[in-house]
């Protein structure tokens, strides 16, 4: 939102800053102790009027602040833009680092991303940390459960008759009973899990190659993003 109209935008950030006490800011997340943090907050608001989104889903933890962000349109009489709804979803854990590497620092292989190319899909599913009968923590059936097993879906493993032959899954906790046992084997869950990841990433490809808007914001920050890799490397 702030490479579009920077002038606009920090505008709009004030305006927020002087409408919403310092107190509002805190009910939010009362941990808001440092001015940047609060600033943050107020930027945040920013960002969704100049989205101007009519849905914002997330997270029960993110919900507050979404629901604040709405708040101001009531608060500062907005009428130019519709007002969001907020609606909670539960979150999708799509890291693919194995346990002890969690609390770790990130690297762009480290998730699945929107705009995620399908050799990026590729390159990420194979690296994906999904060791054998570990069904706690198994990023490859986490994602199969919210893009493929969501809302009555399936996901179809192809394998060899020695193997167990095909079998299609329309319930995630098969599919984690039969991990657990070892009946379904990694090589046989990751690739299919790659397909259906790569299937669900599809329309949203498609729909940014058909928005010259959404194309143009993608290239610009896919621009900042090497930017800022090429500046890490040379801190290195």
């Amino acid at each position: 939102a702030i490479l579009t109209d920077p002038s606009l935008y920090w505008i709009s950030v004030i305006n927020v800053g002087r409408t919403f006490q310092l107190q509002r800011i805190l009910d939010v997340d009362s941990s808001h102790e440092h001015a940047g943090q609060v600033v943050s907050a107020l930027m945040h608001v920013g960002d969704v009027l100049a989205l101007a989104p009519t849905t914002i889903c997330c997270a029960e933890a993110d919900a507050k602040l979404h629901k604040m962000a709405v708040s101001y349109y009531a608060d500062a009489a907005v009428t130019e833009i519709p007002t969001p709804t907020v609606t909670v979803v539960d979150a999708v854990d799509s890291l693919l680092k194995p346990p002890h590497m969690l609390e770790g620092p990130l690297n762009a292989d480290d998730n699945i991303f929107l705009l995620d190319q399908t050799m990026d899909v590729g390159r990420k599913m194979k690296r994906a940390f999904c060791e054998p009968e570990n069904v706690e923590h198994c990023p490859p059936i986490t994602l199969a459960a919210a893009v493929a097993l969501r809302a009555g879906g399936s996901l179809s493993i192809s394998r060899k008759p020695e193997n167990g032959g095909d079998k299609t899954y329309t319930d995630v906790s098969e599919l984690r009973a039969d991990f657990k046992s070892g009946a379904l084997h990694p090589g046989d869950l990751k690739p299919t899990v790659k397909e259906a990841v790569d299937a669900f990433l599809n329309p949203i490809r498609e729909r940014f190659k058909s928005n010259s808007e959404a194309k143009k914001a993608e290239a610009e920050v896919k621009a900042l993003l090497k930017k800022m890799a090429a500046a890490n490397k040379k801190k290195k």
